[in-house]
């Protein structure tokens, strides 16, 4: 059963490394409260705020070890008073029915989806 699994990351500052550091320990996150292999994941949808523009999280991905996985990096909108240098994910994963799923929010982006962090 294909299911999303949803997470987000505020970063410290916009440099590589800050963004290296923030993908990896999200990712790291959701695969271990999901119990995810990579062969489980089908694809992985990045977004970033306007204010992050060293670094494509996407990247980190593969380095990660999702070479074989399809990857896309976008730009969030630009909103009014939204919570800065954050990394969004969107993961679509095989998992078996009835598994339930952890979404993951880090750090300051704990504040966007209480309701499912």
């Amino acid at each position: 059963m294909l299911k999303g699994i949803r997470g987000a990351i505020s970063v410290e500052r916009d440099t590589p490394d800050a963004i290296k550091e923030a993908t990896v320990e999200l990712l790291a996150a959701i695969f271990q409260e999901n119990k995810l292999s990579r062969e489980k994941i089908t694809a992985v949808f990045f977004t970033q705020t306007a204010d992050l523009v060293t670094a494509y999280p996407a990247k980190f991905a593969r380095e990660f070890g999702l070479k074989d996985v399809p990857l896309m990096s976008a730009q969030e909108p630009n909103v009014v008073n939204s919570l800065p240098r954050v990394i969004r994910v969107l993961i679509l994963a095989q998992v078996n029915e009835g598994d339930g799923i952890k979404h993951v929010y880090l750090k300051e982006a704990l504040k966007l989806r209480r309701d499912l962090a």
